[in-house]
């Protein structure tokens, strides 16, 4: 696979090492951030990174210390998220395109910064990490951050949920047909299914525990194998084999998660996938007598 990129945004401030001047006193780019990323932002992308961020951390080759590089990237129908990052941190976007003989090319969006920008994106992102925050922790600690501010603490939310649905979440709705009663005919109904994936076990249990605190119920077995065929014989085979998937079914309990996801999510195709299923959820309680009783 061959790869081809181009900058369609390039950022004013790309050469910015710091966000402050000799004298202590704030940029006015650090109080434009300030001012734009609002705590739900920061637990959005907390999400984000949690799910499908890349943080880099390592020596330089030629002089000592480490470098911080942050990475994201999104396919470009679904790069929305990165869109709205880079104008509130003045980061330039790449356009980056996968050349593949079986398949059509991929085109994506890219962020990626460092220095000034990307202490100050995990130090505010930092209090709403789940899985990485042991990592940045350490991070944040080696470039002497305030300790008193690096807390273990869990913050869960409907914001940071959204973040990283948008960023490893499959949303479902669909015409489906099958067999009729006794194999006579085809019906047809649509399916609707709500799925996050990740090979870490222990952060979907974490989740899975959350939305059962807020009402949601699962079956014993809601936490799965990761079972797409084409990624498992592909590349990285052992990675797709410890991948699992939480699923969440039912029409009555998507609409109402959907409810709270829609606040935040920023991925226009997942959230007209949502909105058909509240639509769709609506018609059929308004319609059926059944779904009135239940209430």
């Amino acid at each position: 696979m061959t790869t081809k990129s181009e900058i369609i945004y390039e950022s004013k401030t790309k050469h910015l090492r710091y966000l402050f001047d000799e004298q202590g006193n704030a940029l006015p780019i650090y109080n434009d951030i300030l001012d734009k990323f609002t705590t739900d932002e920061r637990a959005y992308y907390a999400g984000m990174i949690d799910g499908d961020g890349s943080i880099q951390y390592l020596k330089r080759k030629n002089r000592p210390g480490k470098r911080l590089k942050i990475v994201l990237e999104l396919k470009e129908v679904n790069a929305e998220p990165l869109a709205e990052l880079a104008n509130i941190f003045d980061i330039s976007v790449r356009r980056k395109i996968y050349y593949d003989i079986k398949t059509d090319t991929k085109p994506s969006l890219v962020c990626e910064f460092g220095k000034a920008k990307a202490e100050v994106f995990l130090f505010m992102v930092y209090p709403h990490l789940l899985e990485k925050k042991l990592f940045v922790k350490n991070i944040l600690t080696d470039l002497k951050c305030p300790v008193e501010y690096l807390t273990n603490d869990r913050q869960f939310s409907y914001a940071y949920l959204a973040g990283y649905t948008d960023a490893e979440g499959c949303i479902t709705f669909k015409l489906r047909h099958q067999k009729g009663w006794k194999g006579k005919g085809i019906t047809s109904n649509y399916n609707c299914s709500y799925r996050l994936t990740s090979n870490n076990f222990g952060h979907l249990a974490y989740l899975k525990n959350q939305l059962e605190e807020k009402g949601y119920k699962f079956n014993k077995d809601e936490i799965k194998d990761y079972k797409n065929t084409k990624k498992r014989e592909g590349r990285n085979p052992d990675k797709w084999k410890a991948t699992k998937v939480l699923i969440i079914g039912g029409w009555e309990q998507l609409s109402n998660l959907y409810k709270h996801l829609l606040k935040y999510s920023k991925i226009n195709n997942k959230r007209q996938l949502m909105k058909r299923t509240q639509q769709y959820h609506n018609l059929i309680y308004t319609a059926l007598p059944r779904y009135h009783a239940k209430k």
